[in-house]
């Protein structure tokens, strides 16, 4: 039998007391949000799916690619990584506001 931490549907701690399901739900955020905006702004299905698809494609491979990393240089520091990548990801969307006509 699996240890209680690993059980399906189970939350499990790490560092500072923050749990593994408060990222799923920020991210199913993200993809309400991004799913429901351009379409009140009339884009078509279609459209927004294919907005989303280089994102779910990512998605697909940095899920296989993150467990070496996490071998390589830890958890923490991997941590770390994705959230400065998120930061840079999100200034370089706000410059392209500043930037934009």
């Amino acid at each position: 039998m699996a240890p209680a931490d690993q059980r399906a549907g189970q939350t499990r701690r790490v560092g500072g007391g923050v749990r593994c399901q408060c990222g799923d739900l920020a991210y199913f955020g993200v993809l309400v949000v991004v799913s429901v905006v351009p379409v009140q702004e009339g884009w078509s299905a279609l459209a927004v799916g294919l907005l989303m698809l280089p994102g779910a494609l990512l998605g697909v491979l940095v899920f296989f690619a993150v467990d070496p990393v996490i071998r390589r240089i830890g958890a923490g520091r991997t941590v770390t990584l994705a959230a400065v990548c998120a930061t840079v990801a999100v200034l370089t969307s706000l410059v392209s506001l500043w930037v934009s006509p």
